[in-house]
């Protein structure tokens, strides 16, 4: 009974050793997301998104943004650049990359940068979509989740018929 009252001791030391360790304060803060869509001639979509996330807290040394297929056929041409270096596709996990993975009905992009503690940096993410402008009597539309559902944004709309 000593033995397992000494291990459990002994556990829960460890348990609490290691969640003191851990800083309780590391929070990513999106300030502001905008984004520039341009329709192509032969309909597809070039997307450019501006972020700037305050990072509170560290290191961080990756983000990433998920993207559901539920609009569009696929996406593709991507790209990142931050501090005016773009940023290079690769499988590994250097700062200065970045991969796209495919899961399902959805595109995950993951860049990687110098690690960052307590700083405010700007990322510019590009793609294409392919397949999100439906084409159609009376008028064309893009119908595209910019922001998603559960988090809080300003929505400003332009209607080129009403222009």
């Amino acid at each position: 009974m000593f033995r397992a009252l000494l291990i459990l001791l002994c556990i829960l030391g460890c348990t609490t050793w290691a969640g003191a360790a851990w800083p309780a304060n590391k929070e990513v803060v999106v300030e502001r997301r905008d984004g520039t869509f341009t329709i192509r001639p032969d309909g597809d979509v070039a997307v450019v998104e501006t972020w700037k996330v305050r990072f509170v807290g560290g290191p961080f040394r990756y983000a990433f943004r998920a993207i559901p297929l539920k609009e569009a056929d696929e996406i593709d041409s991507w790209s990142i650049v931050s501090k005016g270096l773009r940023y290079a596709e690769a499988d590994d996990e250097r700062a200065g990359t970045f991969h796209v993975r495919r899961s399902g009905e959805e595109r995950k992009i993951t860049w990687y940068f110098e690690p960052t503690t307590d700083q405010v940096r700007t990322f510019v993410l590009q793609y294409t979509l392919h397949g999100a402008l439906r084409m159609g009597a009376p008028k064309d539309e893009l119908l595209w989740e910019f922001i998603e559902a559960d988090r809080d944004c300003l929505l400003y709309t332009s209607d080129a018929a009403d222009e």
